[in-house]
């Protein structure tokens, strides 16, 4: 059943003695609509009495601007159409909006990722990789049954990617020069789902005479060698991302990551060991880190990193319960 409000705007006019009176039904505003500004009224109180921060029970960084896409979505809505159907349908997805929004606190968490999600830390030339580097973390997978992108910069002819193989649970990391350098080694060890791997990568480009190398580590181990090397590795016009790739969304990473690190070189192997005994937690302070993000937690949908150099930004993330 409906509920309507029927408004009336009566003038009364005076004229050479006659009296006329001009009546103007305004707007019939349903039941549906009038939830829906309702609504809106209470996500918009919400936005005016909570704040963002970076301290454990602020509102997560970012929070605010997601409940403020939903609120304009709803004003949308019911300016633009007089279906209940459709206002109904915006209320619902506002409700969810503020519910999630009420959660969206800074706390301790795991952050989890799925179709869709993805960890943006920016372009090769901005982290400034350069002629060397090392991408570390700590990650966990829950599905190993399809091929699983870690992180990549991947494009065609261009960038690096580390993926694990369907069905097996090994694990790549490959890169592109005069074609895809590694593309047939795999990780000696299978990943198992459910546990914490520390993965690491190193590359160096060929300099003075001597070939460039890449190397992948599972647990401070080195698994797989590139070597040889004699051209150095096409830059990417893609960011490198945790999570997905840039050309292939599909090949989504279905788990957990923490403790990203990128460094301006090629640790060795004694380092690569270190970090992975540490389970890649660092200082944050360590010279030829360009950044770390421990991940640890729920800060928002754009982090700043440890070095204060690089932020990134986080695409559809849940957050996990810490453990």
């Amino acid at each position: 059943m409906k509920r309507t409000l029927n408004i009336i705007a009566c003038l009364i006019l005076t004229l050479g003695g006659f009296s006329m009176v001009s009546c103007q039904e305004d707007e019939i505003i349903t039941e549906a609509k009038s939830l829906l500004m309702e609504k809106i009224s209470e996500a918009e109180n919400l936005l005016a009495t909570t704040e963002e921060g970076l301290d454990e029970g602020n509102q997560a960084a970012g929070s605010k601007r997601e409940l403020q896409a939903k609120i304009d979505q709803a004003y949308y809505i019911m300016n633009n159409t007089d279906s209940d159907e459709a206002y109904s349908n915006a209320l619902g997805l506002l409700t969810s909006a503020i519910e999630a929004y009420r959660q969206n606190t800074v706390k301790a968490g795991i952050p989890h990722f799925g179709y869709g999600a993805n960890i943006n830390l920016g372009s090769e030339p901005d982290l400034n990789m350069g002629d060397g580097y090392t991408i570390e973390c700590m990650a966990r997978f829950d599905d190993l049954s399809a091929q699983r992108y870690l992180f990549a910069t991947e494009g065609a002819k261009q960038g690096f990617v580390c993926r694990t193989q369907a069905s097996t649970g090994k694990i790549q990391f490959t890169l592109y020069t005069t074609g895809w350098m590694g593309s047939a080694k795999w990780s000696a060890t299978a990943l198992e789902t459910g546990r914490w791997y520390h993965i690491a990568v190193t590359y160096k480009a060929p300099a003075n005479g001597v070939q460039g190398a890449a190397y992948l580590y599972i647990d401070g181990k080195r698994e797989v060698d590139i070597t040889g090397l004699g051209t150095k590795q096409a830059e990417s016009s893609y960011d490198l991302q945790f999570g997905a790739s840039a050309c292939y969304p599909d090949r989504h990473l279905e788990g957990d990551v923490q403790h990203i690190a990128i460094w301006d070189d090629a640790r060795t192997d004694e380092e690569i060991a270190a970090d992975a005994a540490a389970s890649g937690v660092l200082a944050g302070n360590e010279e030829s880190l360009l950044g770390y993000w421990p991940l640890t937690l729920n800060r928002g949908t754009e982090i700043l990193d440890e070095t204060g150099n690089h932020t990134a930004k986080l695409t559809s993330i849940s957050w996990k319960d810490a453990e």
